[in-house]
C-alpha cells in the first residue's frame, strides 16, 4: 500500500479527476458549525463513478482517513482533552481546562464538543465507503482484493472510532448510514455499541490481508483487527464487569501473538522517536504527514524552546506519576526517609524513566538550561514533559512522529492481565517479562525487575501492578482516560485517583488539587449542542 503522503500528492496531482469525489465526501459530512448528529442516506451524485475503480476508492478511504490525520480536534486537541481528563498528565488552563484536570465533566465545556464532532466527521465518511459496498455487492469477500482492502479498512476504522467514543461517554448516537440533512440520531445503549464494535471488528478481519511477517508496518491487517478484538472484549471484562468475555479476548490475543505478524522494537529511544515510525512494533498507527499535518502531537507534548522558535508544552506529566515510577521498588533502587517515605536518593531505575519524561531540566535551544520537576522547586516548573514525541526537525505546523494507536507491548501485557484473570500470576509473568526484559535491556540490565512468585505474588497484586505497568509503558499514547478506567469506578478510585489526592509533594511540600470522586467521572457528558439539537435525546 502507498504511503498517505505519496497517496495525498498523487491525489493533488489528478485533483481535476476526483473533485466529484472529495465533493461528495465533504456533502456527507456536517459542517463544524452544527453540534448534532444527521442521518439521512442520500448519494447526491453518481456514487459508482466515485468508487469505479480500486485506485479511486483508496483515495476516498484516504481522504476520510485525513480527517483523523489533520483535524485538530480528533488528533492533537483529542490529546489535550483525554490527557487531562485520563488524569495522568496536566493541561495548563482555568475554567473549563481546570475542571477536566480535577475529573469534572459537563455539557457545556467546548472541547468534549469539539472533540465529539471532528470524530463523527470521520464515521460519517466511512458510512459513505461501507454503505455504497454494502449496497452494491452481496458477498463483500467476492470482490478484487483492492476492493476488500479499502472496504475491510473503512469497517476497521469505523469500528476504532465507535470504541473511542463509546469509552469517552458510554451512551452515545450510532449512525451507521451516509448523512445529509437534518435528522435526529438515538441514543444506543452502550453494550449496543460495543456489539457493533465487534460486528465490525470481525467483518474487517473478512476483508483484511493478512500480514508477512514483522518487517514493517502494514497498516491495517486480519492480525490488527484481532488485536482490538482483544482490547474490545477485555475493556467489556473489565470496565462493564463481563468476566466471562476473558475467554475472548484470550484467543484474539493468542491469535495477535502467535501469527508472529508483530515483534517487540529492542531499541526504545528509536521507538520513542521519528525513526521509530511504522517499527516491527506497529499494530496501528496515525500517519503524520509532514507537509500537510496541522496537528501533530510533537508540538503538543515537547516543552518549548525544545527546538528553536517552537511554543508548545501543552501537555505535561503530573509529578506523581513520575514519583510513583521511580519510587515502585520493582523498578527502582532507592532510599527513603524513615518518617515521610520521600525518596532521599536513587541509585538505579528503569530506563523508561529517561527515555520516556523529561524531568529535572533540558536545554533550551538558545542555550539556557531550564528547569523542571523534580529540580523545579517553584509551582510554575512542577511538571514533567513527555520525551516521546520529541522532533529535532519540528515545525510549528508539521511533525513526522506518529500516533502509535496500537501496539505490540500492549497486546503483550493485555494477554498477561488476561491470563491472570482466567488462571492466576503463575502463568501471566511470561507475557509481562518480556516488555520488563526489553525495557531493562535498555538501561543498566538490572531495573525493572521480572515479576514472580516473590514479588507479585496474588491474583489481586498482579491485577493492581499490571494496570500500573500499563500507565508506565503506554502514557501518552493515547490511552490515559481508558486506562484509568478500565476496571471499573472503585478501582479507579482506590488505586489512581486516591494516589493522585495524597500525594505530598517532596519538592514543593504541599498537596495537588484534589480530583473527583464522584459518580460522573466515568464518562464525559454528551455535548449539549447535541443534546439540544438532537430531539430522539431526552
Amino acid at each position: 500500500m502507498k504511503s498517505n503522503y505519496k497517496v495525498i500528492k498523487e491525489a493533488k496531482q489528478i485533483r481535476s479527476k476526483i473533485f466529484l469525489l472529495l465533493f461528495t465526501v465533504g456533502l456527507l459530512m456536517p459542517s463544524c458549525s452544527k453540534d448534532f448528529l444527521v442521518e439521512q442516506p442520500e448519494y447526491t451524485v453518481d456514487a459508482s463513478k466515485v468508487f469505479s475503480t480500486e485506485e479511486r476508492a483508496e483515495l476516498a478511504y484516504q481522504g476520510v482517513l485525513s480527517n483523523l490525520e489533520n483535524g485538530f480536534w480528533s488528533n492533537q486537541g483529542y490529546h489535550q482533552l483525554i490527557s487531562a481528563a485520563g488524569g495522568f498528565y496536566y493541561r495548563p488552563g482555568s475554567g473549563h481546562i481546570a475542571e477536566y484536570n480535577n475529573f469534572i465533566f459537563k455539557d457545556s465545556q467546548p472541547w468534549p464538543n469539539n472533540v465529539w464532532n471532528d470524530n463523527y466527521n470521520v464515521i460519517f465518511g466511512l458510512n459513505v465507503i461501507i454503505n455504497y459496498f454494502d449496497d452494491n455487492f452481496d458477498n463483500l469477500e467476492e470482490l478484487s482484493s483492492g476492493y476488500k482492502n479499502v472496504v475491510g479498512k473503512a469497517y476497521f476504522l469505523r469500528a476504532y472510532q465507535y470504541f473511542k467514543l463509546v469509552r469517552l461517554w458510554g451512551d452515545i448516537p450510532m449512525p451507521l448510514k451516509p448523512a445529509v440533512g437534518i435528522t435526529h440520531t438515538p441514543l444506543s445503549k452502550e453494550s449496543d455499541v460495543y456489539a457493533q464494535v465487534i460486528k465490525d471488528f470481525e467483518q474487517a478481519k473478512l476483508l483484511l490481508p493478512s500480514g508477512t511477517g514483522p518487517n514493517i508496518y502494514k497498516g491495517p491487517i486480519k492480525e490488527a483487527a484481532d488485536a482490538f478484538l482483544a482490547k474490545v472484549y477485555a475493556t467489556e471484562a473489565g470496565w462493564l464487569n463481563k468476566p466471562e468475555l476473558w475467554e475472548k479476548a484470550k484467543i484474539h490475543a493468542d491469535l495477535v501473538i502467535n501469527s508472529n505478524e508483530y515483534m517487540l522494537l529492542s531499541d526504545l529511544k528509536k521507538l520513542h522517536s521519528t525513526e521509530g515510525r511504522n517499527s516491527e512494533e506497529a499494530i496501528f498507527e496515525i500517519q503524520a504527514n509532514p507537509e500537510t499535518n496541522l496537528s501533530n502531537l510533537s508540538q503538543a507534548f515537547t516543552p518549548g524552546g525544545y527546538v528553536a522558535n517552537i511554543w508548545g508544552g501543552f501537555i505535561r506529566v503530573q509529578p506523581w506519576l513520575w514519583y510513583q515510577q521511580v519510587g515502585d521498588n520493582l523498578y527502582s533502587d532507592n532510599t527513603r526517609d524513615l518518617v515521610s517515605n520521600k525518596i532521599i536518593a536513587i541509585r538505579d531505575h528503569d530506563p523508561r524513566v529517561d527515555i520516556t519524561y523529561i524531568d529535572s531540566s533540558y536545554v533550551h535551544a538558545d542555550g539556557r538550561t531550564i528547569s523542571v520537576y523534580p529540580k523545579a522547586k517553584w509551582a510554575s516548573g512542577a511538571y514533567l514533559y513527555s520525551a516521546k514525541y520529541i522532533d529535532k526537525n519540528l515545525t510549528s505546523s508539521a511533525s513526522r512522529n506518529n500516533w502509535k494507536v496500537l501496539r505490540y507491548a500492549d497486546i503483550l501485557l493485555l494477554r498477561a492481565e488476561i491470563e491472570n484473570e482466567l488462571n492466576g500470576p503463575a502463568t501471566a509473568y511470561q507475557y509481562v517479562n518480556k516488555v520488563l526484559e526489553r525495557a531493562r535491556s535498555n538501561g543498566k540490565g538490572i531495573y525493572p525487575l521480572n515479576w514472580n512468585t516473590s514479588n507479585v505474588a496474588t491474583k489481586d497484586d498482579f491485577r493492581k501492578k499490571i494496570a500500573w505497568e500499563r500507565i508506565y509503558e503506554l502514557n501518552a499514547e493515547g490511552h490515559e482516560f481508558f486506562e484509568a478506567r478500565r476496571r471499573g469506578k472503585d478501582f479507579l478510585v482506590n488505586n489512581f485517583i486516591s494516589v493522585h489526592n495524597n500525594f505530598n509533594d517532596p519538592v514543593l511540600g504541599a498537596l495537588i488539587k484534589t480530583k473527583s470522586t464522584d459518580d460522573g467521572i466515568m464518562h464525559l457528558k454528551i455535548p449539549v449542542g447535541e443534546t439540544a439539537n438532537n430531539n430522539s435525546i431526552d
